[in-house]
């Protein structure tokens, strides 16, 4: 595992209109029974997908802290 911080940083999705988006808040966090669609919204902005079916629609979305290493006395960090 290797620590990628800002390499990637969650934006959350907003009016297209505007070019500074809003970060994620690191330590924010939405446990899946709390998920809603409200909270897809915020963070998909737009999705496609090429089936005949269409893109499935989920119940809602959730998000979590980042993952760190962390020490083993065993093995070698790894993430929790």
């Amino acid at each position: 595992f290797k620590e990628v911080d800002f390499m990637l940083e969650p934006l959350l999705a907003g009016d297209p209109e505007v070019t500074a988006l809003t970060a994620l808040p690191t330590e924010d966090q939405v446990a899946m029974e709390n998920a809603t669609q409200t909270i897809c919204g915020k963070l998909f902005m737009e999705m496609w997908t090429n089936d005949d079916a269409g893109f499935p629609f989920p119940r809602g979305c959730y998000y979590g802290p980042l993952y760190t290493d962390v020490e083993s006395e065993t093995e070698a960090a790894r993430p929790s």
